[in-house]
């Protein structure tokens, strides 16, 4: 298994039941460098969002399944998707949809049919405010220690819950041979393992930030939960860090870099450090 490919530009997840809407918009959107994903079904498209946290959600109203509403209300609900901003694409052009939109903290509402280079500008200011503001990291797309802060002082104090720090060791000297293209590979890819460990194994209120260079905490709202999704996190980043790297250096488990006096020295390959961290009892 290899590290997906993810856009530095960002991630913009398209939620259309219409074919040749949907695949303009994906066409267009990953010609000017987004990742972009598809989703034609509202439960999809909240699936989609919980595996891997867009920058962007573009949504339309009228879906197969659920309605564009309903897949706002949801990601709404849940802490690992509450931040993603959302621009509605409807038919529906009355002053009540549109408010029913906004209200369910869309941030934008736009009319079919629309001009793709205004719906252009539109998403890409949506994007830069968001990342501008902090709410979320642009390397990963995930919320930082502030909004992860936010979250702990939310919780019920009588429930169970525990974080769980992971820190990626030997990053650094990684990032110096291989280039920081590269190492933000690494933290997308991170980010997606533990998002998808917690779409196994968590529930919508269990929550991941960036919150270092090269860490990442998870907040687990129950900790009868912890035990397994430490385990899937730790070992699929085992069984996947080595595709990081070169044939060369995953043969002798080791890269050669230099110290500041240029002495040669032998750096293991990155391992992932899972610390779990529990409240103290009032």
């Amino acid at each position: 298994m290899t590290a997906a490919k993810t856009s530095p530009k960002g991630s913009i997840l398209t939620v259309e039941d219409d074919p040749d809407i949907s695949d303009m918009l994906r066409l267009y959107f990953s010609a000017i460098g987004y990742q972009v994903h598809v989703a034609q079904r509202g439960r999809d498209g909240v699936e989609s969002a919980m595996r891997e946290i867009p920058d962007l959600v573009l949504l339309d109203i009228m879906l197969p399944d659920i309605d564009g509403y309903q897949v706002a209300s949801e990601l709404r609900a849940s802490n690992r998707t509450r931040d993603i901003p959302v621009i509605f694409l409807s038919q529906k052009d009355n002053q009540e949809d549109k408010v029913n939109g906004l209200s369910l903290g869309a941030v934008d509402y736009v009319t079919k049919p629309f001009d793709i280079e205004e719906l252009k500008l539109r998403a890409e200011r949506v994007i830069r405010r968001n990342r501008q503001r902090g709410s979320t990291n642009p390397r990963t797309g995930l919320p930082g220690r502030q909004t992860l802060e936010e979250q702990i002082r939310g919780l019920d104090s009588s429930k169970s819950w525990a974080l769980l720090s992971c820190r990626l060791e030997h990053y650094d000297p990684f990032v110096d041979k291989y280039g920081f293209v590269a190492g933000d590979q690494v933290l997308r890819h991170v980010a997606q393992l533990m998002q998808s460990s917690l779409t196994q194994h968590g529930s919508p209120e269990d929550f991941v930030a960036h919150t270092d260079d090269s860490e990442f905490t998870l907040l687990i709202t129950d900790d009868r939960r912890l035990q397994k999704v430490s385990k899937t996190i730790y070992d699929q980043f085992q069984k996947t860090a080595s595709a990081h790297y070169s044939f060369w250096d995953r043969e002798q488990g080791y890269i050669v870099t230099h110290t500041s006096d240029g002495a040669e020295i032998k750096v293991p390959l990155m391992k992932l450090g899972v610390r779990a961290m529990r409240p103290k009892a009032r």
